[in-house]
């Protein structure tokens, strides 16, 4: 009976192993603490009572006031999917204990919660499910009187193990501009002005285009989006895409210190793909994108413009042969089977059984 019971342990405790093998994800991350400036939305009057310095982005409140009065986005560009669980988390503190409403979402399709700070810098954490795709996270605390610190929000999510190809999809409405229709990815680290990079990647489209574009683009710049001058935007070469995965590249020396990439695609109607990004500097074979080979179904970094197209991760799955499943299904068929007492039973046995320390039903 020991040998029993000891065995039936192991078995679900391999099974729980199994069932629970996840791993953290990050879908985007902001720390403020190693910022220059505050440089998302909020209205007006709320932008002179926020700062960026060593500790954080600060915001304070002076007058008592509704919650909704005082708001800011703390994160933008969110690579969100709606319907998918995450974990917002978000470090601060406050002059005083108080409460802030976090919103994430877009406007009017928002995840609602509050969090009660102390004086004391802490992490909370926020589950949610996200109610729209992309987003960001609007901080409300018109009722607290005092400074807010954000040092940093970063969400996540988990996910198992996939066999296959991961990529990210973009899907385009079609425009009269190649501007009209944008993919962004915002790199960690900004690049410098005048160094010489490479950027090289793999990309596909639902149909022949001529027209992608690669515009790097200094956000920081005063000068943004003074277009005509080109005062914060490098204008590479178009290339042109086809219906099967290519590999093209662009070489160039960075005239700014941009710190986005800006693959624009305006007159495409139809899908456009892009995986194994790889961005170099010259004489240095680091990869300047993180999870340029999207082996994780993160999103972290990717957004589109205004109004611009959707896109989400493409998840393939390996492809078997023949041989290879009949094998397979013969290894499984070899191994021997317990039931949920974590006795062994025979290959006519129905219901829940336990093989290689894996769940299954059989019927």
């Amino acid at each position: 009976m020991k040998k029993i019971y000891y065995f039936c342990l192991m078995a679900f405790a391999m099974l729980f192993a199994a069932e629970t093998n996840a791993t953290e994800v990050e879908d985007y991350s902001i720390d403020w603490s190693k910022q220059t400036a505050f440089n998302f939305w909020a209205p007006d009057d709320v932008k002179p009572h926020l700062s960026v310095t060593a500790d954080g982005l600060q915001a304070e409140n002076t007058t008592a006031m509704e919650n909704y009065l005082f708001q800011y986005q703390g994160a933008s560009n969110l690579g969100l999917t709606k319907g998918k669980d995450y974990t917002l988390k978000i470090v601060m503190k406050g002059s005083a204990e108080g409460k802030m409403h976090l919103a994430i979402g877009e406007w009017g399709n928002q995840a609602q919660s509050d969090i009660t700070f102390s004086t004391e810098e802490k992490a909370y954490e926020v589950p949610f499910t996200a109610s729209a795709d992309g987003g960001f996270v609007l901080c409300q605390s018109g009722a607290f009187v005092g400074t807010t610190t954000i040092k940093s929000i970063t969400i996540t999510h988990e996910e198992g193990t996939f066999d296959g190809n991961m990529y990210i999809e973009y899907t385009g409405k079609g425009g009269e501009n190649t501007w009209d229709q944008q993919a962004f990815y915002d790199l960690p680290v900004a690049l410098e002005k005048d160094a010489t990079y490479t950027m090289s990647m793999k990309v596909k489209a639902s149909e022949n285009y001529d027209e992608l574009n690669l515009w790097p683009i200094w956000t920081a710049s005063e000068n943004k989006n003074e277009w005509g001058g080109s005062n914060d935007v490098q204008y590479l070469a178009s290339q042109k895409v086809t219906t099967d995965w290519t590999t093209i590249s662009w070489t160039f020396p960075a005239t700014f210190p941009h710190d986005r990439l800006q693959f624009c695609f305006g007159k495409l109607a139809g899908t456009i793909d892009f995986d194994d990004l790889v961005l170099t500097k010259e004489g240095s074979t680091e990869n300047l994108i993180g999870n340029g080979d999207f082996a994780t179904s993160s999103l972290k970094g990717w957004s589109s413009n205004y109004n611009g197209p959707t896109f989400a991760i493409v998840k393939v799955p390996a492809s078997t042969t023949a041989i290879k499943s009949i094998n397979t299904q013969a290894k499984k068929a070899q191994q021997p089977a317990y039931n949920l007492s974590g006795q062994r039973v025979n290959k006519s046995y129905k219901g829940l059984v336990i093989v290689n320390g894996k769940k299954m039903m059989r019927k």
